[in-house]
């Protein structure tokens, strides 16, 4: 009843919709972990939002999206999908805000003319480096997606702020243009991608970014612009999905002290492959290996990123799942994060309910 009142404006003598669909949308995760000799009650990500839609005709739609990310437990976050578009640099004593904006754009579409949409949204390069990055809890470190331990939404890569992104299918070929919008530059990047067979797609993405002023003195070795590449595979039937990326990335930034980031160029590579037992066990594995392809002025030291995951989940029912993953690291000069072997024992509940 109150979602019909929401969606509707009444007077004495008419009632006017305005809303075709409105939908509460979330993911509430909670986990233990296990690493470096200690065990600590974390989160994994919990977010929650909002979906609008309202039909113009019977081609053209108004949409828009508003996500929060949630903040409920101080802890080490393993999964990089929790970033946000913070400093480099992030003080530890200063404790994290309970909500935090991960989404938040307005679109508008046809069905022959495409996609437009203006805001806060992930990337055209994440239509690619994304197909990867779909581990319950670990994943996304080699692809030059969550750059400076931020969501990416600086370069565009990741959530990308202030952009502007046009889409559009033409038979079997889809495409992803995008802009941002800053005021001393602008970023660009595009994407495509081709189903070859019924279950296979293969795609390619390119992000190019400026580094503003203030970040350029800020990182070691950081030129006035960054670029990054990606080129991906996607297998899915039934039972099975696989997905594998690499990349060409001129920018990993480490994190060397408080007052100290370099950045160095980098290739990776990502596997994900996911199995369905049965409709409750699931089964998911893969690896995120990244290296240093050209020595930097201000670090000379080996850069290494090498991490195996292994995961199983039980679902109870569609929307709730208990879930067991590691992450074994083999890794060397990667951020303290980065180099230790983990494992996570979790619960995670979505829910999606509206008009």
């Amino acid at each position: 009843m109150w979602l019909t009142m929401l969606t509707t404006l009444q007077s004495q003598n008419e009632t006017t919709k305005v809303l075709d669909s409105l939908s509460f949308y979330g993911s509430l995760r909670v986990q233990a972990a296990s690493f470096d000799g200690d065990t600590e009650l974390q989160e994994n990500s919990p977010r929650i939002g909002v979906n609008i839609a309202r039909d113009v005709n019977a081609h053209t739609k108004i949409f828009a999206k508003l996500e929060y990310g949630i903040h409920i437990i101080d802890g080490v976050d393993f999964n990089n999908d929790a970033s946000t578009s913070t400093e480099f640099l992030a003080n530890p004593q200063i404790k994290k805000e309970p909500f935090k904006s991960r989404l938040a754009y307005v679109g508008l579409s046809h069905k022959k003319w495409g996609i437009l949409t203006v805001g806060k949204q992930w990337g055209v390069y994440y239509d690619i480096a994304g197909l990867t990055d779909n581990f319950s809890v670990f994943g996304g470190n080699s692809n030059g997606i969550y750059t400076g331990n931020t969501d990416g939404g600086w370069k565009g890569t990741g959530r990308a702020d202030k952009s502007i992104q046009y889409r559009n299918q033409f038979g079997k070929l889809k495409i992803g243009l995008q802009t941002q919008l800053y005021r001393a530059f602008k970023n660009y990047g595009a994407s495509l991608q081709y189903r070859l067979f019924p279950s296979t797609i293969v795609g390619v993405a390119y992000n190019n970014g400026g580094i503003t002023k203030q970040n350029q003195v800020f990182i070691q070795d950081i030129g006035k612009r960054t670029e990054n590449v990606v080129v991906g595979v996607k297998y899915k039937r039934k039972k099975l999905y696989g997905a594998l990326t690499y990349s060409v990335n001129e920018d990993e930034i480490l994190v060397l002290n408080d007052s100290t980031a370099i950045s160095f160029p980098t290739r990776g590579s990502e596997l994900l492959i996911r199995y369905n037992l049965t409709k409750k066990w699931v089964f998911e594995g893969g690896f995120n290996l990244s290296e240093k392809t050209k020595s930097s002025v201000s670090y000379k030291d080996d850069y290494s990123l090498k991490h195996y995951i292994l995961g199983i989940n039980y679902y109870l029912d569609p929307k709730t799942r208990i879930y067991l993953d590691a992450r074994i690291s083999d890794s060397k000069g990667v951020s303290f994060n980065n180099t230790i072997n983990v494992i996570t024992l979790g619960f995670r509940y979505s829910f999606d309910f509206g008009l």
